[in-house]
């Protein structure tokens, strides 16, 4: 009987993020991508290649762009970050994707990088959120940055 509720659990684990209660797919078939929105993340629009969805004080950010070479992309927007005074945390990358952690005085930012399918651009997923808000927004980032995938 102590198996069922192991077994409960990790199914709930394995749940895609997109099934979990109150997330919500966000599709860009012109742009090649889709992912996750989290509960409680209000959006507010698209701009060309750009989705932005906002809770409180932390912003949801969703991109693609061209790129020759993805590894070239992410490591200049990793420069970028540094030289707006990010501080980076951590940082992973292969040769189809990239993520990276930093943090600024009251602020947090997770970035993760994927390259679409057509093998000449990438999609990006940016969430940046106050200290405080960590209790709270910590456990979705990594189900968030999971669902960020290409649309083959």
């Amino acid at each position: 009987m102590r198996l069922i509720p192991i077994l409960l659990a990790l199914s709930l684990l394995a749940t895609p993020a997109h099934a979990q209660a109150g997330w919500w797919v966000q599709d860009n078939p012109h742009q090649g991508y889709t992912f996750a929105v989290p509960p409680g993340f209000d959006g507010a629009g698209e701009s060309g290649n750009l989705s932005r969805f906002f809770f409180n004080r932390a912003q949801l950010s969703a991109w693609s762009a061209a790129a020759s070479r993805f590894e070239t992309e992410a490591e200049a927007q990793l420069a970028s970050d540094l030289a707006d005074g990010w501080g980076i945390a951590s940082r992973s990358t292969t040769a189809t994707w990239a993520s990276w952690s930093a943090t600024k005085p009251g602020r947090v930012m997770h970035q993760h990088m994927i390259a679409l399918c057509s093998g000449t651009g990438y999609a990006a997923l940016r969430i940046e959120y106050a200290q405080v808000q960590r209790p709270e927004i910590d456990p979705l980032i990594a189900p968030l940055l999971a669902s960020l995938q290409p649309m083959c």
